[in-house]
């Protein structure tokens, strides 16, 4: 086997996940320059020149791909795929009309993972298990994993992922917070990530705590918004950010980053389809229109650089 690493290797899923995983499994590996917006336009003739047959990628570049090819045809392609048996995807949540069309048009297996830096590999789907995915599941949990379900306030609201596994870190290197520096007293750690177990044993992530809105009463998944919001034909992607609220105590902004042959859309446009579709106390407080969204070198979405 030979896997295409495209992440940069100061970050772990490129020096642990695409390097050494590999390697140590008997595998050679072509390393390319880090992420980019740029990576889909060479990423088919590196496949083809080097017969990679796994690809480990953040799911900006599964999209994108599958967008070049409803832009200029198969022919960017053809032919250049045959050696490639996965396309492997992490780093952040991926979406399930995505894998499905990915799959569709290349013909590759689509298998999400979970992992944290601190934790190692948690969740992954794989090609036993894919048939059973649905919106929001990572696949089962890896052997000696164990998680907890925590409530985050209401006795049947919102449950914290808590995580064991057999590679956990020790701790955060001079941590100013002695709560971050290390999982709790059974060894556990907060992943931070809010999510359920179903009835297929499938992990399901529903979202961070921190994008939970509390708008007076009513909770807001801002995961849904935004999958909501992408339906939208003009819209690429987007992004929901929590925003203090004077009377509410919390609400959220939507920020929409366009396709390029749908630049013209207007955001009164955008407003009125989105308030079709959601209750008034779920509308946003404001929408902006984006020409690109901060990310960071694995194609995670900044959000606390959005303003």
């Amino acid at each position: 086997a030979c896997f295409l690493n495209n992440l940069s290797m100061s970050y772990l899923g490129g020096l642990h996940n695409l390097c050494l995983i590999p390697l140590s499994a008997g595998a050679s590996v072509v390393v390319d320059e880090p992420y980019s917006g740029k990576s889909s336009l060479t990423l088919w003739h590196d496949v083809q020149r080097f017969e990679i047959s796994v690809i480990w990628s953040p799911p900006p570049l599964m999209s994108r791909l599958v967008h070049d090819v409803k832009l200029m045809g198969p022919k960017i392609y053809e032919g250049m795929n045959a050696h490639v048996r996965a396309f492997l995807i992490g780093m952040s949540p991926a979406q399930l009309q995505d894998k499905t069309q990915f799959e569709e048009t290349f013909s590759i297996p689509v298998l999400e993972n979970y992992a944290l830096s601190e934790t190692g590999f948690i969740s992954t789907e794989t090609i036993g298990n894919r048939g059973m995915r649905c919106a929001h599941s990572v696949g089962t949990l890896l052997p000696d994993v164990r998680i907890q379900l925590r409530p985050v306030a209401e006795k049947d609201g919102p449950h914290e992922i808590w995580v064991r596994t057999p590679h956990m870190f020790d701790g955060y290197l001079k941590s100013a917070s002695e709560a971050d520096a290390k999982a709790d007293d059974d060894g556990f750690l907060n992943t931070g990530d809010v999510g359920h177990i179903d009835g297929n044993g499938l992990l399901i992530l529903e979202g961070r705590v921190r994008d939970i809105v509390k708008r007076g009463d009513l909770l807001i998944h801002l995961r849904e918004i935004e999958e909501i919001t992408r339906n939208h034909d003009a819209v690429f992607d987007v992004s929901a950010k929590m925003v203090r609220h004077a009377i509410l105590g919390e609400s959220y902004v939507l920020y929409c980053q366009l396709k390029p042959h749908s630049m013209d859309t207007k955001v009164e446009t955008l407003r009125a389809w989105l308030h079709g579709l959601l209750s008034r106390d779920k509308w946003p407080e404001e929408l902006y229109i984006v020409q690109d969204m901060p990310r960071t070198s694995v194609g995670k979405i900044r959000k606390h650089a959005l303003n």
